[in-house]
């Protein structure tokens, strides 16, 4: 029986870092959590943001839904890589299901679109773009 947010994150990281087009994209790699300080170029990221779960009238709980931000990320002059990457990780788990070790995945989707960007210490401005996805994950 797994934690159902770290069988959410084992899914969306084997989906993601097991594809040869987003690793083309996404150059720096695919991160649990943050990205190594130092990684460059382009990258993914994905962050456990909130979830809930569905009980039974006695308490019992069937289902757990949580919520990941998942985000292609680098410089500002590699904004077209980033937006690719993005796409990809769309059409990868945009709708997507399947199995890990202990847990059943019935589906992952994005639920909001994001964008944004964050200026680094040494001036560099980086850009996001991404989503946040929800999956719907019952112990297997």
């Amino acid at each position: 029986m797994a934690h159902e947010v770290d069988a959410g994150y084992a899914f969306i990281y084997a989906t993601l870092s097991g594809d040869a087009t987003l690793s083309g994209y996404a150059t720096g790699g695919v991160h649990r959590g943050s990205a190594p300080v130092g990684t460059t170029g382009v990258f993914a990221t994905i962050k456990f943001q909130a979830g809930r779960d569905t009980l039974t009238f006695n308490v019992v709980r069937v289902l757990s839904h949580p919520l990941f931000v998942v985000l292609a990320a680098g410089p500002e002059s590699s904004t077209q890589t980033i937006v690719n990457a993005a796409s990809r990780i769309d059409a990868l788990i945009g709708r997507a299901s399947g199995t890990v070790t202990g847990a059943k995945i019935d589906a992952c989707y994005r639920e909001e679109p994001l964008q944004f960007e964050k200026a680094l210490p040494t001036g560099e401005k980086r850009i996001f773009f991404g989503g946040l996805y929800r999956t719907i994950i019952e112990q297997a």
